[in-house]
């Protein structure tokens, strides 16, 4: 269990005193191992603060948008607003800063995994995966634009080379090595709301309000 201390509490409470614009935060990521959080606002700004101390350690503007997901590792925080942008702000040598616009609409869900070296970033009509080193584009999902534009993406989960979406009722399961797709199936009565992958390559689907119940795909 990870806790803010009570001086972290204060000093975000007192953000007006530092000069900071009292917005609402919109998204956070926590780094419990090396003990760093990450908030966005909707003041544009992506904040880094020490979980340990409270401390404030860092301030990124760039944004032109709302914040709408953050995630954080020792190696970057990355950011995705509603100005369509996903950035790249680092916290190490081994990563520049960056600013990827090939998203078409807000990018609202973030996978990041710095090991990896690969970046998985939704918007409602579309998945993008980026090589972290080069930030090269490396995959869009659905493949066939026409799907993108009836579609909606509600989530998407990642297990090793496995990437996993919902679109409208359905799950799909891509192998983002080879760009294929592995397999695809009805899950829930209306929109996929929420998706996990297993290690053994089983997908558990929800349907959230419209469809209360879940689902256990094999798609392998």
């Amino acid at each position: 269990l990870l806790r803010v201390p009570r001086n972290a509490q204060r000093e975000m409470e007192g953000a007006c005193e530092w000069g900071l614009p009292p917005y609402p935060v919109m998204c956070l990521d926590v780094d419990p191992g090396d003990g760093l959080l990450a908030t966005g606002g909707m003041d544009r700004t992506v904040t880094l603060w020490s979980c340990l101390t409270g401390d404030l350690l860092h301030c990124w503007s760039g944004h032109r948008g709302a914040l709408t997901k953050v995630r954080v590792d020792a190696r970057c925080v990355v950011s995705a607003a509603y100005d369509n942008c996903v950035r790249l702000w680092p916290l190490s040598p081994f990563c520049a800063q960056a600013c990827l616009t090939d998203h078409q609409a807000a990018p609202l869900e973030i996978l990041y995994e710095s090991e990896v070296e690969l970046l998985a970033t939704a918007s409602e009509s579309s998945i993008l995966v980026h090589d972290l080193h080069t930030l090269e584009l490396l995959r869009c999902y659905p493949s066939n634009p026409g799907a993108r534009s009836r579609g909606r993406i509600r989530c998407l989960h990642r297990r090793g080379d496995l990437l996993v979406y919902g679109l409208n009722d359905k799950v799909h399961v891509c192998d983002i090595r080879v760009d294929r797709e592995v397999g695809q199936a009805p899950a829930c009565a209306g929109a996929v709301s929420s998706v996990h992958i297993t290690d053994n390559g089983r997908v558990w689907a929800g349907g959230g309000d419209e469809d209360p119940r879940l689902a256990l795909l094999d798609l392998r």
